[in-house]
């Protein structure tokens, strides 16, 4: 019998590895080519869409685009600038910022569904966020970034 290290785990099973297919940008065509199921709630779809559609475009892992709170958006002219408050990467805690452009067609565009996503859900940023204010007792920056949980969640479950 021969060493695992000279033939590699995977080879001394007696299977290579099975690779994984990416995502290309033809698929996330091909599911924004879709047509809502029936038996899915328009609510469901929209919020499902704009998940999909901050993913791919800000380069987010599930994790990343599901903690966004609604205080860690900001519209701008150009696109949106999100507060990844936790990252897998992220080894100082401190968060990052990413810029979500703008795409020229609408039904490919993260920030229009995002924005149509905020207005079907009804949400705000709520009264007494902390988030961005000058001087912050909390974290003790000079703009605050702590986690004020008064917005809530931006892509909450759906019951």
């Amino acid at each position: 019998m021969q060493c695992c290290k000279t033939l590699g785990a995977a080879n001394y099973k007696g299977r290579t590895p099975k690779k994984k297919m990416a995502i290309l940008p033809e698929h996330v065509r091909g599911i924004l080519d879709l047509s809502k199921p029936v038996v899915v709630p328009m609510l469901q779809w929209v919020r499902d869409v704009a998940v999909l559609m901050v993913g791919w475009y800000a380069f987010l892992r599930v994790n990343e685009v599901l903690t966004l709170d609604v205080c860690d958006v900001k519209f701008e002219e150009h696109g949106m600038v999100l507060h990844v408050r936790y990252a897998k990467a992220d080894q100082s805690e401190d968060g990052r910022y990413t810029l979500v452009e703008r795409a020229e067609e609408a039904r490919l565009c993260p920030v229009r569904r995002v924005q149509g996503w905020i207005g079907v859900a009804d949400l705000a940023r709520g009264e007494g966020c902390t988030k961005g204010k000058p001087g912050c007792d909390t974290c003790g920056r000079p703009r605050c970034v702590c986690d004020c949980r008064v917005c809530g969640p931006l892509f909450p479950s759906i019951a």
